[in-house]
Parts: C-alpha cells; sequence; structure tokens
C-alpha cells in the first residue's frame, strides 16, 4: 500500500507581495479491502475534514496553501507542512499496522531518493524550488 503527498509550488500574489505557495494533494494506491471504509483527518487541526484513505482527492478542491516565500507573516506556516503531512501518513500507518513505511521523495525527472522518514521528505521537497511527490509505502 502507498500513500502519496504531491506538492505543488505556485507563485501568487497576497497583499504582502508575491509569494509562493505549497499546494498538498493526498492519494493512495493499492489498499487493502479491509481498509476501503478507514478514513483520516485531513485537516489542519487534526479532527475535521475527514476522508476515506481511498477518496483523499476529494480534499483537493477546499485544501488551503501553506506559504512557502512571501505573504503577511501570519501567512508563513510551511514550517508547519512536515508535521501535518506526518500526521496525515501517521494515521494512515495506524489503519494499517505495518510498521513504519519505506519513504521516498520523488523530484521531476528524477528517481526516487530514500528519506528517513515523512518529515524528512517533506523537508527536502520544501527545500526545492521544484513540484515534488513524498511516498510512504508499507507491506510487501
Amino acid at each position: 500500500m502507498k500513500a502519496i503527498a504531491i506538492i505543488r509550488k505556485i507563485d501568487t500574489e497576497t497583499e504582502g507581495g508575491p509569494a509562493k505557495v505549497a499546494g498538498v494533494l493526498f492519494r493512495t494506491q493499492d489498499v487493502p479491502a479491509k481498509l476501503s471504509m478507514k478514513s483520516v483527518s485531513l485537516s489542519r487541526a487534526d479532527g475535521g475534514c475527514v476522508f476515506p484513505i481511498t477518496e483523499l482527492s476529494a480534499h483537493d478542491g477546499h485544501a488551503p496553501p501553506w506559504f512557502v516565500k512571501g505573504g503577511t507573516e501570519e501567512q508563513k506556516d510551511a514550517a508547519r507542512l512536515p508535521d501535518y503531512v506526518g500526521r496525515v501518513f501517521g494515521a494512515i500507518q495506524e489503519h494499517c499496522g505495518y510498521g513504519a513505511p519505506k519513504v521516498s521523495v520523488v523530484f521531476p525527472d528524477s528517481e526516487p531518493e530514500p528519506a528517513t522518514g515523512v518529515v524528512e521528505a517533506v523537508q527536502a521537497a520544501l527545500a526545492k524550488e521544484t513540484d515534488a511527490a513524498v511516498v510512504a509505502e508499507w507491506g510487501a
């Protein structure tokens, strides 16, 4: 089973001037049937925006951006993004019961780069200007 956090970098304008934001889109692959009805919270504060593990893309339409560069002081929240992705992946791991996943970060036109954990993989993804995917794989 795989969980994927697609981190897209987007240039935008804010009241504080030009900014770069990160949008996070979650996906899963090869979810065992016994887990298809399990759900996780995709809200920034654990508890809201609850979706079945197999339907995480339903959150895409209203997921708020994370400010990476620029914006107002209140908007500079990308430092919390690694822990957020870690919490979501942790909830998925809790449901699947496989133990620690194999984690990698994937940049466009490159091979997956192994990471020591989800938080570290998201930090690596944020450190580059390009889009990236953080992949956690359990089992098999």
